[in-house]
């Protein structure tokens, strides 16, 4: 099946890296079409990045996998998968809706529609004297650098 490269398209041409050119070739309209085709015109295969904006499972199933997903469209659809895991987006009790993800995430897995290929790994050196800057899970809330301040005089 042959696709339009529709993010790559002109990478190789004179000034692609400058922002007129992104501009007069789509701008964000061309992200929009690569993330918004149809399952049936994605390709076979391809490379997603998908890092949490939140802490909560609901970000990483049916944000990305969920059939009614607006933020990739992998084609995969499951009503057992759609019925945990929405289910679970709108369940109060914290045990049941831990036990929803859960058993999504091993439906999911059985399925297979993806292939986890890598985890990023973020190194972090904090130096003693460096004070009230927090390392989170996510790692890269930038909130977290507007009290940080230094004890040490170079």
């Amino acid at each position: 099946m042959a696709f339009e490269p529709v993010l790559t398209a002109h990478v190789r041409e004179p000034n692609s890296f400058t922002l007129d050119f992104y501009l007069q070739h789509g701008g964000y309209h061309a992200l929009k079409t690569a993330l918004t085709k149809k399952p049936e015109t994605v390709p076979v295969m391809f490379l997603l990045g998908w890092c949490p904006d939140y802490y909560d499972q609901q970000d990483w199933q049916s944000t990305v996998f969920g059939s009614k997903a607006s933020s990739v469209k992998i084609g995969y659809k499951s009503q057992a998968f759609d019925d945990l895991t929405y289910g679970a987006d709108k369940e109060a009790d914290p045990k049941k809706r831990d036990d929803m993800y859960q058993r999504a995430g091993r439906l999911l897995s059985q399925d297979a529609p993806v292939a986890w290929i890598y985890y990023d790994v973020i190194k972090l050196l904090q130096k003693p004297y460096v004070k009230d800057y927090s390392i989170t899970p996510l790692g890269f809330e930038l909130d977290h650098w507007t009290s940080v301040y230094v004890t040490k005089k170079s």
